[in-house]
């Protein structure tokens, strides 16, 4: 006989244990999710009889979920090295006014 669990929470968690689900607590729909490297998977499972009526899987286009390479223009790896480039560029110019204003010159 197949039993439904559900882990109840603990204070510890290496004393935590499924546990058997208490009446009254059913619910009628069981919610899944998978999350992929390139999809986002979803499904609903009736527990009265076993169907299910929402499946769904969301996949993510080829070129949104890859990084690089940095130097092919317009790649998020190329986009990504430009802001850091710069986020540091703008970071030297702070560090260079700073040094200017305790020397007491004027940047």
């Amino acid at each position: 006989m197949a039993r439904d669990y559900l882990l109840k929470p603990s204070p510890s968690l290496a004393t935590s244990t499924p546990q058997p689900r208490v009446s009254g607590s059913e619910s009628k729909y069981v919610w899944a999710f998978d999350l992929g490297k390139a999809s986002i998977g979803e499904a609903v499972r009736d527990t009265t009889d076993n169907a299910f009526p929402h499946v769904e899987s969301l996949l993510i286009p080829a070129e949104l979920a890859r990084r690089g390479p940095a130097t092919a223009s317009g790649s998020p790896a190329n986009k990504y090295r430009a802001l850091k480039t710069r986020e540091a560029h703008h970071a030297r110019e702070r560090w260079l006014e700073t040094v200017w204003t305790a020397a007491g010159l004027t940047p």
